[in-house]
């Protein structure tokens, strides 16, 4: 799709939302909907939101995103019928701090969520809240312990399914596989009142261990492949949860050490999730929902699988492997194609909330997906390193330039477009020093800008002894 088509989609589409508000809440659309709960009494044909969120999938292992070994036919076919953004960054490497960026529509600096021990701090209001208050019937559910009930993330949400009673085989932690994430999603639609649904879907599967069934591992493993050893002692793997030249402990499976055997289990997991996803959208289609649903996914944050001598791990760095995440739109039978600009997660609320008319939006400094699909964005990361208390990596991605800074360590500068795989430092090249220390001048503006002035909070204590110990055997505290 060249510039032209997606010009041509985006005015269809302010057309297409105009008209939808207008007959279905007899309101101009310049009117908006207040978010104070009060809408028409004629039938409320508010479209509704879907989040289909997916812990620790990279973008590049989606057939949609050039994956050649079929991993995600599903997802691939719902690529097909909606709008897909190539280059979509989230906001930080670990689940909490990015998807409550994806949730509040502001950056981990301004939410003060730096990690998965920090919750969501009192004064940030959700996207949840907002549609809660405007009417919808918010509902989700989560398969991943560190968005369990009493984290934070559960606010503004009318229900909130966090029922694990799965283990993961190595950690002993809490899980639910995403068969049972798709048919808990299904009950909870089935439950639904007489009123547009704010639906948030979070799939655990691919996150290591990589346990997916035998049928889906076995789809992707190459014996012909030559065996790669990932070091041949027991003393030399990883005793903790670093995947720094090593094997994470939580990782392991038994006395494999086999490269291709783990990443043939990161596929079958997306092979299995994939099918899940394709239950929630089937029963979207059989509940009449599906044309009238503006539905999103996308992930967390990636994996890596070897990048930077990093192996099947994550929040340990800011490299793309990490941050691009798919992301695609499906919204009626107006959106499709595929858009080439980076774009980010702190899009995602100003997007859904010019779709449902609200009115009184806040200072977001995410732009509409629909309708601002060609500016050029500064997207910004962070991340606090593991098991410290002052160091953090933050980077800036502007038309293809990346800046990487950090407490601990030199800059970092790539051109992604060039090198997509950053595997050359521009920093100290004379060409592109003025390029560096502009985004670097735009990094700390960004970090100033504060727009929530939010204080930061307390790290989660954990609640019990049990639960401290399962934290433990994650890595997420000391």
């Amino acid at each position: 799709m060249d510039t032209r088509d997606i010009f041509s989609v985006r005015l269809s589409r302010r057309d297409y939302l105009k008209q939808t508000l207008m007959q279905g809440l007899g309101l101009g659309f310049a009117g908006g909907i207040m978010l104070g709960g009060c809408h028409s009494r004629r039938k409320d044909r508010r479209p509704n939101i879907i989040f289909i969120t997916v812990d620790t999938l990279r973008a590049d292992h989606l057939g949609c995103y050039g994956y050649r070994l079929g991993t995600s036919p599903h997802i691939d076919a719902f690529a097909r019928e909606g709008l897909l953004f190539k280059r979509c960054l989230s906001h930080a490497p670990v689940t909490g701090s990015s998807l409550i960026s994806l949730l509040s529509g502001y950056l981990p600096t301004e939410t003060k969520v730096y990690g998965n021990m920090f919750p969501p701090v009192e004064g940030l209001q959700t996207l949840a809240e907002r549609l809660h208050q405007a009417g919808y019937f918010t509902a989700a559910v989560v398969s991943n312990f560190i968005l369990r009930k009493n984290s934070g993330y559960e606010q503004g949400f009318e229900v909130y399914d966090d029922e694990m009673q799965e283990w993961e085989l190595v950690r002993k932690f809490p899980e639910r596989v995403a068969e049972k994430t798709a048919h808990s999603a299904l009950q909870v639609l089935k439950r639904k009142p007489d009123r547009p649904v704010f639906l948030w879907v979070h799939f655990q599967d691919p996150h290591g261990p990589y346990t997916p069934p035998r049928a889906s591992a076995r789809l992707f493993y190459d014996s012909s492949r030559q065996v790669r050893v990932l070091e041949a002692k027991d003393e030399a793997m990883s005793d903790n949860w670093s995947g720094y030249k090593s094997i994470p402990l939580y990782q392991r499976l038994g006395h494999q050490r086999d490269y291709n055997y783990y990443l043939a289990n990161y596929d079958g997991e997306i092979h299995y999730l994939d099918q899940g996803v394709h239950r929630v959208l089937e029963a979207l289609k059989r509940m009449k929902m599906f044309d009238n649903s503006f539905i999103l996914f996308s992930a967390d944050h990636g994996e890596s699988l070897g990048e930077h001598d990093y192996f099947f791990c994550h929040g340990e760095n800011l490299y793309q492997e990490l941050i691009h995440v798919p992301l695609i739109i499906r919204f009626g039978d107006q959106l499709r194609g595929s858009v080439d600009n980076f774009v980010q997660h702190i899009d995602v609320v100003p997007t859904v909330l010019n779709v449902v008319g609200a009115s009184n939006r806040p200072n977001f400094r995410g732009h509409d997906l629909l309708t601002d699909r060609d500016t050029v964005r500064g997207i910004f990361s962070s991340m606090k390193r593991h098991g410290t208390s002052d160091v953090f990596k933050h980077s800036l991605v502007i038309d293809g330039h990346k800046l990487i800074e950090s407490t601990d360590s030199g800059p970092e500068l790539y051109d992604l477009r060039g090198d997509p795989e950053e595997r050359e430092n521009l920093i100290a090249r004379p060409d592109f020093k003025s390029i560096g220390e502009q985004l670097s001048r735009q990094l700390d503006q960004v970090k100033a800008d504060d727009r929530l002035g939010l204080k930061s909070g307390p790290e989660q204590k954990p609640r019990s002894l049990e639960e401290l110990e399962k934290l433990k055997a994650m890595g997420y505290v000391e």
